[in-house]
């Protein structure tokens, strides 16, 4: 299980230095993908026990990891967003952390045990629920009050639902898994319109700006022109926080039937 989630920090590593190297927005979507899936990674590791190495020095180690990762895929984002001229470290340091966690995935598949036990699933996944609703929220808030930053929380929402299906379907046998499967069916679509969100927001920030609209005489009319961009950002924030406050309540009920004697699989 934790095997995947680590190639996904690698991969996402390595996109946000190779798109941040070419000053492409697209290094906004990457580097929150990547700061949300290590701490995702590191989060669950630390409350259940499972799906990593245990050493002396391990807990440390991936603290460390998300610190600097977190750090770093910061600096990119407000690179990014304040249109600042590219650090020229941010890529070679983003690289250099990708290569570090090389050998740190080579314990996880030659060391580490295909079958561990998981402990306190009952609030790692509560704490999954409810960064995936704050998510949400937050997406909705900036859609509405600042479009321009809205891919951020969109990709880390998308990211969550993700990781969410990922380490849901993994470790899961037998009736588990039917359920997993079930909620990937609403998961993984979530997560594509919260990523197309995200692309689409970026896409407008760099369309150029259109020249300016004589004001209307009628004052009814502007008044309505400018309810316009809000009135359509609303179908795709309800609908978005309608389907994933279902999708939240029925995965929090089914995960209930499940949960006990649970085992989360090392891969």
């Amino acid at each position: 299980m934790s095997t995947g989630l680590i190639l996904a920090v690698i991969a996402g590593l390595l996109l946000t230095a190779w798109t941040y190297r070419r000053g492409s927005p697209v290094a906004a979507m990457a580097a929150s993908f990547t700061a949300t899936t290590v701490f995702m990674t590191v989060r669950f590791r630390l409350i259940t026990k499972a799906g990593g190495p245990v050493w002396a020095g391990s807990i440390p180690t991936l603290v460390a990891i998300v610190v600097i990762t977190v750090t770093l895929c910061v600096l990119v984002i407000r690179g990014t967003f304040t249109g600042r001229p590219n650090a020229r470290w941010l890529p070679a340091a983003l690289t250099i952390l990708a290569l570090a966690l090389i050998p740190y995935l080579a314990v996880e598949l030659t060391v580490v045990p295909a079958v561990q036990t998981a402990h306190r699933l009952q609030l790692a996944w509560a704490g999954l629920d409810m960064f995936e609703v704050l998510a949400l929220a937050a997406t909705g808030l900036a859609l509405h009050r600042r479009p321009a930053i809205a891919a951020i929380p969109a990709t880390i929402t998308g990211t969550q639902l993700s990781c969410d299906a990922w380490i849901n379907i993994i470790p899961s046998v037998g009736p588990a898994l039917d359920q997993a499967l079930a909620m990937a069916f609403i998961e993984f679509p979530l997560a594509a319109i919260s990523f197309w969100t995200a692309a689409r927001t970026l896409g407008q920030r760099r369309a150029p700006v259109p020249a300016a609209v004589p004001r209307p005489k009628n004052p009814r009319a502007a008044g309505l022109a400018a309810r316009i961009p809000l009135v359509s950002r609303l179908p795709l924030t309800a609908g978005i926080g309608a389907i994933t406050a279902i999708c939240c309540g029925w995965s929090g009920a089914a995960r209930r039937t499940w949960r006990r004697g649970r085992s989360a699989g090392g891969r």
